[in-house]
């Protein structure tokens, strides 16, 4: 496993929402504030709250991308005993450093004996159980380059930054009760493949978890004493969550949507009775390219549309991925739009090209992101256009068979058409 920590300078962790604005720079908290303030970051910003994490706990993630996530997350877990060992090497207080190494035999393993049934086996436990190489896990190889980045960039923090930001940063045990648990009971209840044995990590990390915690928080609570250090540590365990929310955004953008996974990076093979992909699927499609285009997503957000280059049938660019299910009025005999309806966008929603999001849907009230090649069909959608002329510029502008691409279209309009954004 190799890691490239970048080089990170103080700029990089500003002072956190509560340390400026409604406080004097010179102000100090009491204990009891700091830690108050200390809990209202991962109120905000834990990564329990992550899309990918609701989607994952509701069972709403197919095989593969519960593979993807044990596998990337490894490299994080790994990391783990890499940091603690760093903080041990530069701490001067034999206390801390007898309190830390705890850390690295719950991590690394140790009972006395030589047994090394520590956190690590017991996330290989996991992504053993869920199939996936042990070799391709441990080797880090197929991690996406962003849980690489920010793997490295926590360790860096810890070996570099002061003793007292480094334990601060691991003070997002706080909050890891609350996630283990809905992660256990939802993915439990949710995949016919999770067993009780397999996320043997999870049953014994809240006591260790509260244990360091509880230390970590002591110590915050008696050194930092003063606005500079209070709000350093606000910004390490800022900081932290940023670490933990950026290998979710990672995971969100190569396996759900738009699902684009980076070259070198992790492609689940078919699973025998798991709605594999048919021949020429995800292991035949080039690295780089979109990994699907279907995938579940929240309620409140169309399915994206699968333009399939051609040669690749529906459901060949990707992993075993879940696709929402679309109940709309039949149009037909066969349910299908007739294709001389011209679609257009419905009364008081449009389309508009953020400079930061892309192509999104203004809708009264909220704002939907678009995904995918949405938005190209979105943009056809003007009164004028028939389904079928509609179908015909898309097929020729992504070289792609028509038949398939008439399909998804259907499909697409039929969803926004239930959601009353789009008249057909």
């Amino acid at each position: 496993m190799t890691l490239l920590p970048p080089t990170l300078s103080p700029h990089v962790f500003p002072a956190p929402e509560g340390m400026g604005g409604g406080l004097a720079p010179d102000a100090v908290l009491s204990p009891d504030a700091l830690e108050a303030a200390l809990r209202d970051i991962g109120a905000r910003r834990y990564h329990n709250l992550h899309p990918f994490h609701r989607l994952l706990h509701s069972g709403q993630c197919s095989r593969a991308q519960v593979q993807a996530w044990a596998l990337n997350r490894y490299l994080y877990q790994a990391a783990i005993p890499l940091k603690d060992a760093s903080l041990i090497g530069r701490c001067d207080d034999p206390a801390i450093r007898r309190e830390w190494r705890r850390r690295l035999e719950d991590h690394d393993g140790f009972d006395g004996t030589d047994s090394v049934d520590g956190g690590v086996a017991r996330w290989l436990a996991l992504t053993d159980g869920l199939g996936i190489d042990r070799d391709t896990v441990v080797s880090g190889r197929e991690a996406l380059p962003a849980t690489r980045f920010a793997v490295g960039a926590y360790i860096h923090f810890v070996r570099e930054r002061p003793l007292l930001e480094a334990i601060a940063s691991s003070l997002t045990e706080l909050f890891s009760p609350q996630i283990i648990g809905e992660r256990v009971s939802g993915m439990l209840a949710h995949y016919d493949y999770v067993t009780p044995a397999i996320l043997a990590y999870f049953s014994k990390r809240p006591p260790q978890a509260a244990r360091d915690s509880d230390y970590a928080l002591a110590y915050v609570r008696e050194h930092a004493t003063t606005a500079a250090t209070q709000s350093a540590c606000l910004a390490a365990l800022s900081f932290k969550c940023d670490v933990l929310w950026s290998m979710l955004d990672a995971l969100y953008f190569a396996y759900v949507a738009p699902g684009f996974v980076p070259p070198g990076a992790y492609r689940p093979e078919p699973v025998a009775g798991l709605s594999a992909p048919p021949a020429g699927g995800a292991s035949d499609v080039p690295r780089g390219q979109p990994a699907a285009s279907h995938a579940t997503v929240p309620d409140d957000l169309p399915p994206s549309v699968s333009l399939h280059p051609a040669g690749h049938p529906a459901g060949a660019a990707g992993p075993d991925v879940a696709v929402p299910a679309v109940v709309a009025p039949p149009r037909g005999p066969e349910g299908a739009i007739d294709p001389g309806s011209k679609p257009r966008l419905a009364a008081g929603v449009r389309l508009h090209n953020d400079p930061r999001r892309g192509w999104v849907l203004l809708c009264p009230e909220r704002v939907i992101e678009t995904q995918g090649p949405t938005s190209e069909i979105l943009r056809r959608c003007d009164g004028r256009r028939s389904l079928a002329q509609i179908v015909d510029e898309l097929a020729e502008a992504f070289a792609a068979e028509r038949a398939v691409i008439a399909a998804d279209v259907d499909t697409l309009l039929q969803e926004l058409a239930t959601k009353k954004l789009v008249v057909l």
